[in-house]
Order: structure tokens, then C-alpha cells, then sequence
């Protein structure tokens, strides 16, 4: 089985780190999944999707953003008129 993760492979992984690290505390959070928009050099403006994840080891439980899945954002066009 494969999940389409979009371009998220394309992505820098520093990119993708700030956007997980720009969202509220996993282990507070209420939703399950969220997204952000950042500028990455090379792929332009894209928008990545998080979701919530729990890891467990014994009796201890940790929650983290988990990126998976990355999509280029179209830019609002320009209102300035031409000249």
C-alpha cells in the first residue's frame, strides 16, 4: 500500500521540521491533523499537512506532528496593474 505524500520527498527536511515545530504542542493539541505554509527555495510556497501521533513505550506515551503530505501552493496573483 502507498500513500500519496505529494511532493512532501522533495521538500528540505529543515523545511519541514520548522513547520512541524511552528504548531501547538502535540500533547495538548485538540485536532488530529493540520497544515502550514512556508516558502521553501527550491519547491516555491507549499503547503504541509501534519498529523498528531502518539508513541508509546511501557507505560509512557508521547505525542509528536508527524509531516505527511506536501503541495505546492499557487501565489494570489499580483494587483498591481501592469505597466
Amino acid at each position: 500500500m502507498t500513500d500519496d505524500n505529494g511532493i512532501l520527498a522533495k521538500i528540505q527536511p529543515n523545511i519541514v521540521a520548522r513547520a512541524e515545530m511552528s504548531l501547538p504542542p502535540a500533547a495538548t493539541a485538540t485536532e488530529q491533523t493540520m497544515t502550514v505554509e512556508l516558502v521553501d527555495p527550491y519547491q516555491g510556497r507549499v503547503r504541509i499537512t501534519c498529523r498528531r501521533e502518539q508513541y508509546r513505550h511501557h507505560k509512557h506515551r508521547w505525542w509528536a506532528w508527524l509531516a505527511v503530505h506536501g503541495e505546492h501552493v499557487e501565489l494570489p496573483p499580483d494587483p498591481s496593474p501592469a505597466p
